[in-house]
């Protein structure tokens, strides 16, 4: 093997390339028909130069250009309040009890049930017991699978029904695992052999954003078996992009309430492939 060869890049480096370009998307910097030919070659990118043409015209991200001066200082300021807990703990365990005074014990109290919220901003049951624990965190999903809540304002496209006769091929719903990452809200459309397979909603004129991911589903075969998307939007091509096994493709598609949309997949390669929309859903 030549020494000056080029390294071949993986699934990692791919992920992390389409995350960058959905930033340069989301900041306006390339629409979304430009977003999605770049990420067609993203997906079929082998080597690192292969990625850096993608980029060559754009703009470093604002996470490349932090100042250190302001990194530094951060971490300063988070070594000085350890070390003032630490100060105030010995302080407290070595204060003596006054005499003729037993000391209290300790005792959780539970937030009052009627100021506990749940995640999604919703006054949440009453918790038994004397002591109660409770803890909040926020995560933002990269690419890993989306929440499983739907509220008035996001919909899952799972829990929509099909239009009669809007649906071609098998149509199943339900968690899928795509590129190693598990989607637990997906449409998955099976076509036969080297054709097509689509299925219809009737969004009501309600929406006006669509998100998710697209991909192949894991156990699909060959190895380097390629899937057509598509979607549309009252008959308007949204999306065109082929993605294959092993790569998967932000969806961020905004829209002026649309009637119907279309999620339609087509195998190219031949194969026993399945295609996944993943965690799909439509904000108003």
């Amino acid at each position: 093997m030549e020494e000056n060869m080029a390294p071949r890049i993986g699934t990692v480096e791919r992920d992390r390339a389409l995350a960058l370009l959905n930033e340069h998307q989301a900041a306006g910097r390339i629409d979304y028909r430009e977003f999605d030919l770049r990420s067609q070659k993203i997906a079929s990118a082998v080597t690192q130069a292969d990625l850096d043409i993608v980029f060559a015209d754009l703009p470093a991200p604002a996470s490349a250009r932090r100042n250190p001066w302001l990194l530094a200082a951060a971490a300063l300021g988070i070594v000085c309040v350890v070390l003032i807990g630490a100060v105030v703990v010995l302080v407290t365990q070595k204060s003596p009890t006054p005499a003729g005074r037993a000391a209290a014990p300790a005792t959780a109290v539970a937030p009052s049930p009627s100021v506990a919220t749940s995640a999604a901003g919703l006054p949440s049951a009453p918790q038994s017991g004397t002591a109660t624990s409770v803890s909040k965190t926020a995560t933002t999903p990269t690419s890993g699978a989306l929440s499983d809540v739907s509220t008035d304002a996001v919909q899952y496209l799972m829990d929509f029904k099909t239009l009669s006769g809007g649906k071609y091929s098998d149509l199943d719903t339900g968690p899928s695992k795509v590129s190693g990452t598990s989607y637990s809200r997906s449409v998955m459309l099976d076509p036969y052999y080297k054709e097509l397979a689509f299925v219809e909603y009737d969004l009501g004129r309600k929406f006006t954003r669509l998100d998710g991911v697209i991909g192949v589903r894991d156990d699909s075969t060959p190895s380097d078996i390629a899937m057509q998307f598509q979607i549309y939007a009252d008959g308007t091509l949204l999306t065109d992009v082929t993605v294959k096994l092993g790569a998967t493709v932000p969806i961020h598609l905004e829209f002026d309430k649309p009637l119907r949309l279309r999620l339609q997949v087509t195998d190219i390669s031949g194969g026993d492939c399945v295609g996944v929309f993943g965690d799909l859903r439509a904000t108003r």
